[in-house]
């Protein structure tokens, strides 16, 4: 089955440091997992598929296991962020259109919450 996905991009006017500070500060605050990755990219996983799991559609939206992929590169005197958020429930016999919306409102907030992070 393919992952759920979500993608977004936007100009940050923070410079391409601050811009990598603020979203690593979110990122902790949110419990991410930093994945070693390039300079330019930062990865993330956040959630737990042990969790889903053990609740199942039960289990809080925060949970939900998930990477993000976050590319920043200089864009005058600010910074182009791109986000792709990627599912990662693992491997299951059917999915339920239930859990495609819980992915989507998951995917919405962290985009949402990423882009307040860089907004000065």
């Amino acid at each position: 089955m393919h992952p759920y996905t979500l993608g977004d991009e936007w100009i940050s006017t923070l410079g391409i440091d601050a811009a990598r500070t603020a979203l690593n500060a979110y990122i902790q605050s949110q419990s991410g997992r930093l994945q070693p990755s390039p300079d330019s990219t930062i990865r993330v996983r956040f959630g737990s598929r042990v969790t889903l799991r053990f609740w199942g559609f039960l289990a809080d939206d925060h949970t939900l296991p998930m990477t993000l992929q976050l590319t920043l590169a200089e864009d005058g005197p600010g910074t182009r962020v791109n986000a792709q958020l990627e599912s990662d429930e693992g491997w299951y016999l059917f999915r339920l259109d239930l859990m495609r919306r819980r992915y989507d409102t998951e995917f919405r907030a962290k985009l949402f919450a990423l882009r307040s992070a860089t907004s000065a």
